[in-house]
């Protein structure tokens, strides 16, 4: 059974940009792929299900676009949920498109 891509959620905070995740459907989650591209080159974090955040960009710079996979135990990986200009929303915007 693949699971449904993720919900996202992009909060700018004074240090930075937080992205946060949530599973799109009811099938437990695993790990969390998260890639961001900074120019032509992409940039890759496994995290753990607990971790349902994270930071992004590198030091000042946002990341141009962010792209998020939820993955399950059996290695079965959602569909992938992208946001160009993540760092762009003023508030807390939830993604499930």
């Amino acid at each position: 059974i693949a699971l449904a891509a993720p919900m996202l959620t992009t909060e700018r905070l004074p240090d930075g940009t937080r992205l946060t995740m949530l599973p799109g459907d009811d099938e437990p989650v695993w790990l969390w792929v998260v890639q961001q591209r900074h120019g032509a080159t992409w940039d890759t974090d496994v995290l753990p299900a607990w971790q349902q955040s994270a930071y992004i960009g590198k030091g000042n710079e946002c990341a141009a676009e962010v792209a998020v996979q939820a993955v399950d135990r059996l290695g079965n990986a959602s569909t992938i949920r992208s946001i160009n200009r993540p760092c762009d929303a003023g508030t807390a915007e939830l993604l499930s498109r």
